[in-house]
């Protein structure tokens, strides 16, 4: 996919208010939904999941494209709690991120991943498909490893777009980002895996992992990156501003 894409991962860190507030700060700057065609990035926020639907009325006539946080794999039945893929799309979500450090952490493993982003392309919503490496890898060289390890066996075949978010563990919410050279190298190693092993499949390549303002700028410049995925940074709608600044 050739567009640059910005996403905002808001997390369970805004409230109904902050939600409102900060995407109607956004429409009022960003370009309408009818110039979106012509520009070469997108801009996806993903608020929490009882809150799109109100978001949904607020972007109708911006670029802004919705993202959901996560789905459960199955459509329908009793899962109590949980939300389908295709709840989310009737939610106004036309993305979904898929194994976040986060979920992984509290127990998806890669078959759940897989089944979850399965479940997204079953709804008809682009996955956003996270993977990364932890302290305990990249201490003894196998960083490259677990993450292709984590793509093989977290990516449905039947996709035909994606997103890969490359997010190291150690960097998110720490304030510390991967070095350039490491990421262009993990980049290389993610590309060279994709076109080996799923030469069909068309992606994107994003980085994630205390991206703010003053960084963004660099990371987007590193080679085969094609956006950046934003965590704490984006629940500020003036720094999100002036990190889609660096792709406009």
């Amino acid at each position: 996919m050739s567009k640059s894409w910005i996403i905002a991962n808001w997390k369970m860190s805004a409230s109904r208010a902050n939600s409102i507030e900060e995407t109607i700060t956004l429409t009022h700057k960003l370009p309408s939904k009818a110039a979106m065609h012509s520009l070469e990035y997108r801009v996806v926020i993903c608020p929490s999941a009882p809150f799109l639907a109100t978001i949904d009325t607020l972007v109708e006539d911006s670029m802004i494209l919705l993202g959901a946080q996560d789905c459960h794999p199955l459509p329908s039945g009793a899962h109590t709690g949980n939300i389908s893929a295709e709840m989310l799309r009737d939610s106004g979500a036309s993305l979904a991120i898929i194994g976040h450090s986060e979920k992984r952490s509290e127990g998806d493993s890669n078959d759940v991943v897989k089944a979850k982003a399965s479940a997204a392309v079953r709804a008809k919503m682009l996955p956003i498909i996270c993977v990364g490496d932890d302290v305990q890898a990249r201490s003894i060289g196998r960083d490259h490893q677990m993450v292709i390890y984590q793509l093989a066996h977290s990516i449905p075949p039947e996709s035909k777009n994606i997103i890969i978010a490359y997010e190291p563990v150690w960097a998110i919410g720490t304030g510390k980002t991967a070095d350039e050279i490491e990421i262009a190298n993990m980049f290389k190693t993610i590309r060279q895996f994709m076109g080996q092993q799923f030469p069909h499949i068309r992606f994107a390549l994003c980085y994630g992992g205390s991206v703010n303002a003053k960084n963004a700028k660099d990371l987007m410049a590193i080679e085969g990156c094609n956006g950046l995925l934003i965590g704490g940074a984006s629940l500020n709608a003036h720094e999100f501003l002036q990190i889609i600044a660096t792709v406009q």
